[in-house]
């Protein structure tokens, strides 16, 4: 238990990190208004956009499972 307990925490300061990122990425140097389906197409054909892109969702996926796990066993 005490392992999951753990978990939550580093999984949680991880996905800050990564979607304070992603924000700054997306919305800030990007700009809001220049984010057209064009400007997505382009950063999904880089490797590391995917990489990033799948490693928060896999992140966030598995903090929010681990949090139901615990929800439900208490």
């Amino acid at each position: 238990m005490k392992k999951a307990w753990k978990w939550m925490r580093y999984s949680g300061l991880l996905l800050r990190r990564l979607t304070w990122g992603h924000v700054l990425i997306q919305d800030i140097l990007t700009g809001i208004h220049a984010m057209v389906l064009d400007i997505v197409a382009q950063m999904w054909a880089s490797l590391g956009s995917r990489i990033y892109d799948i490693k928060l969702l896999t992140s966030a996926f598995a903090h929010r499972d681990n949090g139901l796990y615990q929800g439900l066993n208490d």
